[in-house]
């Protein structure tokens, strides 16, 4: 069973002054080829930079 937040936790993270997490550091650049028939990008290469301020989610499995 998750724990429930305290009433005091959540104010503080409502009037901002909980602690803040330092800025997080841009992780490397890659790209692959998609290898997905189906997909409009088919045979190019994809990189999550494409994507940037974007809601995304990455799959590697194998295409064959």
């Amino acid at each position: 069973m998750k724990p429930i937040p305290s009433a005091a936790a959540i104010i503080a993270v409502l009037a901002g002054i909980a602690p803040t997490l330092p800025a997080a550091e841009p992780v490397a650049d890659f790209s692959l080829i998609d290898d997905n028939p189906a997909s409009p990008r088919h045979g190019q290469a994809v990189s999550p930079r494409d994507y940037q301020h974007q809601v995304s989610a990455y799959y590697f499995g194998d295409p064959g």
